[in-house]
């Protein structure tokens, strides 16, 4: 009497429980790293256009004068409107522990294109980070934009711009900003 076969062996079934898992962990992997390239690209994109509002604010005035909020060195670029309430440590219009938008930049470009950015928060260390921060160090006397992208030892994908550190999943990128327009914007 032969034997009828109905169904699938037990090994049929593991080698396609395998293959299904493989093709699942490359989706995910591809899925990630394509996330990644597109916030990544959001950035350096704003990253992009900012230069083009200073340049632009260089060009009308001659000068590119920045008042940097009371006691601190450094603000986000943009409007609280691109920086919503996330936690306590980042609240509506931050985009690091200390550094908020500055009214008198968005007043002027609030006259130009709107200025798209990247919400999607990195860890600098133990804080979070998003956006473009517009920053003023005392050591060489430059102003520097900074922004972080995903991922460890990316291309910071800007004219001008280099790797300031890299680390703990990010790329931390920073530009000179009279590399780019010819002139060290004046703080008050």
């Amino acid at each position: 009497m032969a034997k009828s076969k109905e169904g699938f062996t037990i090994v049929e079934l593991l080698v396609v429980i395998v293959v299904i898992a493989i093709l699942a962990a490359i989706t995910l992997v591809s899925y990630n790293g394509i996330q990644r390239r597109a916030h990544n690209t959001v950035t350096t994109g704003a990253v992009s256009q900012w230069i083009k509002v200073l340049t632009a604010s260089y060009l009308a005035n001659g000068v590119v004068t920045v008042e940097l909020p009371a006691g601190d060195n450094s603000f986000c670029l943009g409007t609280k409107e691109q920086y919503p309430y996330i936690s306590e440590d980042l609240k509506e219009g931050q985009c690091y522990i200390h550094a908020h938008t500055s009214d008198e930049l968005n007043n002027f470009i609030s006259e130009m294109a709107n200025v798209s950015m990247s919400t999607y928060v990195t860890k600098d260390g133990s804080y979070p980070f998003r956006g473009i921060q517009y920053v003023w160090t005392e050591a060489d006397d430059e102003t520097h934009l900074w922004y972080n992208l995903e991922g460890e030892d990316q291309d910071c994908a800007v004219q001008g711009s280099e790797i300031a550190a890299t680390g703990n999943g990010i790329t931390e990128c920073h530009i000179v900003v009279s590399d780019i327009i010819g002139a060290n914007p004046i703080r008050n």
